[in-house]
């Protein structure tokens, strides 16, 4: 994930692809990210058929942020998306 965050931050001019979007979401489900179908990190035809890139990179952040709010809220803690 931080090669492609590293591609983004630092060239001017880089065009997130699906292929991009793909490897990024392939990485979080190596990483252990949930995903409310498993063809979003497993089918890449079917992905970018059915979803294309802002889905799968929006499912990758939703899910991630939602974990984070379980920890929060195991924690002790009140977590509130705004």
């Amino acid at each position: 994930m931080n090669s492609t965050r590293n591609r983004l931050a630092h060239r001017s001019g880089f065009k997130f692809t699906f292929d991009d979007g793909f490897a990024f979401v392939q990485s979080a489900a190596r990483a252990g990210a949930d995903f409310s179908d498993d063809t979003i990190p497993t089918d890449k035809k079917n992905a970018e058929e059915w979803y294309r890139v802002d889905a799968i990179i929006q499912e990758v952040f939703q899910n991630t942020a939602q974990e984070l709010a379980f920890v929060i809220e195991d924690n002790g803690s009140q977590f509130e998306f705004s």
